[in-house]
């Protein structure tokens, strides 16, 4: 057994000072005190590894408004999606221990509800799978607001626990996956999911204003979440649950980050503490497979870039780039590390508007990367017209939870596309978009979503065509509260 050693390790677990920017950080500090002062964010806390060393780390603006509590480099934010890279290196402690073998299917760690593949064997949904979004899993968030509690586990999976294409053929980000592999560790490892990771990872690092909740003692440190609404003024956001919580529960400050980054930089060990062998640390940062990200919408630059496990990968500046975005209710931060030169960016906001936290990462990043300051012209738009064979008549079903919905589709030459359930009267498909294969758009359609909600959701849809064959599925979706999945199937 590896030992756990706390020696060599900063900042703990007093509060660290503040390091102000060096010079050539000082255009991208300007843009975050430009961005307060025009109100697009109460506070920003930044942190910058340079070399292996933190160079700057500091808040700016108010992690509390109305008190006028300053921002601080250990003011404690929501994760949002960026709890993912904690998630998979609990997974991979377990991996390492020969618990969970990440090639074997979920379905023989789960001992209720099984997840089940609508295109084919579901043991090929697998915990790698399942780790890079390859599962064939759809879009999924879930967000329980004023004390309403989640489903259990076995009712989640009930409900939205499927595949919805060929397992390892399509990378679609899911939130459900990354809840579903920390239920797994903890199932295995036999240690609530908490105690699991303050045990093993955050505080070995030295990281105690990291947990799924703020710490008891921390209360004064946490960042207010707030959105802001038309008028522009903030609005407070009360706290919510999930029923993906390792996709999503864990909070921190940019100093822990700092620590936890710093650790995954020198291949998963910070002094002379190790967390994971090199080559679990190397294993997270590396896509396997062939599946590519599928056309239509995703969650922002996500979108365009291949996972490891619990990392997203991509060339950013034209170098090696592992990094995780995340955003939610009162919420965006982003983290984007550079192996090459062992360096790395973290800014973490209390609003949910992404625009801070990926600017002042990208201004940060050319720093590091020795990149010029100019931005490079946006790609001019593609014009998109409906594929030929796709008009016609689609007749089929949607696998609600409550049971099978009779749908029809039907798309005419000119593009317009006409949706009918059972016997109600059929109605326009709004804003439809044709790629390759593939079409979106929405209409407004009651069904049944959470026992809270009482209105009608939007009713998106992500459908690919494949020979005689429509399938894909439609996602109620209601910004802030949740977008849940059905799966569709229709044959001309």
């Amino acid at each position: 057994m590896r030992p756990l050693l706390l020696l060599g390790i900063a900042c703990f677990p007093a509060a660290c000072a503040d390091i102000p920017a060096p010079a050539e950080f000082r255009e991208a500090r300007q843009f975050l005190e430009q961005s307060i002062a025009q109100g697009l964010s109460p506070g920003v806390s930044i942190a910058v590894i340079r070399n292996g060393a933190v160079v700057w780390s500091e808040g700016l603006g108010y992690a509390d408004l109305e008190a006028k509590r300053r921002a601080t480099a250990d003011s404690i934010y929501s994760m949002a999606s960026v709890s993912k890279p904690f998630t998979g290196t609990a997974l991979m402690t377990q991996v390492e221990k020969g618990a969970i073998d990440l090639d074997r299917p979920a379905n023989d760690y789960l001992p209720g509800t099984k997840l089940r593949n609508y295109a084919g064997d579901a043991r090929e949904i697998t915990v790698r799978r399942l780790a890079n979004h390859t599962a064939g899993f759809p879009t999924h968030f879930n967000f329980f607001h004023d004390g309403t509690q989640p489903p259990t586990w076995d009712e989640t999976l009930r409900r939205y626990g499927f595949a919805f294409v060929k397992p390892g053929t399509r990378q679609e980000y899911s939130n459900l996956a990354f809840g579903i592999l920390a239920y797994i560790t903890e199932l295995v490892s036999k240690t609530p999911r908490r105690e699991y990771l303050e045990r093993t990872v955050f505080d070995p690092l030295g990281m105690s204003r990291t947990s799924d909740r703020v710490r008891p003692g921390r209360e004064a440190d946490a960042a207010v979440q707030y959105m802001m609404e038309a008028g522009g003024r903030f609005l407070r956001t009360k706290p919510y649950a999930f029923d993906h919580p390792g996709a999503s529960v864990y909070w921190s400050s940019a100093n822990d980050l700092a620590l936890f980054v710093r650790m995954h930089l020198n291949h998963d060990a910070l002094g002379k503490v190790r967390i994971l062998r090199p080559e679990s640390a190397l294993a997270m940062r590396t896509p396997v497979g062939t599946a590519t990200p599928a056309e239509g919408f995703n969650e922002g630059s996500l979108a365009n870039s291949r996972f490891g496990i619990g990392w997203a990968v991509e060339k950013f500046l034209g170098h090696e780039c592992f990094y995780h975005s995340g955003g939610m209710p009162g919420v965006a931060n982003m983290v984007r590390v550079f192996p090459e030169n062992n360096s790395a960016v973290i800014v973490l906001t209390n609003t949910d508007d992404r625009t801070v936290a990926r600017d002042a990462a990208i201004r940060v990043a050319r720093v590091l990367v020795n990149e010029p300051t100019a931005v490079a012209a946006a790609a001019p738009a593609t014009e998109r017209t409906m594929p030929a064979g796709m008009a016609g008549v689609w007749s089929g079903k949607l696998e609600h939870f409550d049971g099978a919905v009779g749908m029809r589709l039907t798309i005419l030459a000119d593009g317009k596309v006409e949706v009918r359930f059972g016997n109600r009267p059929p109605q326009w498909m709004m804003e439809p978009v044709f790629g390759q294969t593939n079409l979106t758009g929405w209409v407004d359609a009651l069904l049944r979503t959470r026992e809270d909600y009482h209105g009608v959701a939007p009713l998106r849809f992500r459908l690919w065509r494949d020979g005689d064959k429509v399938s894909g599925f439609a996602m109620s979706n209601v910004t802030g509260y949740f977008g849940l999945p059905s799966y569709v199937e229709l044959t001309r």
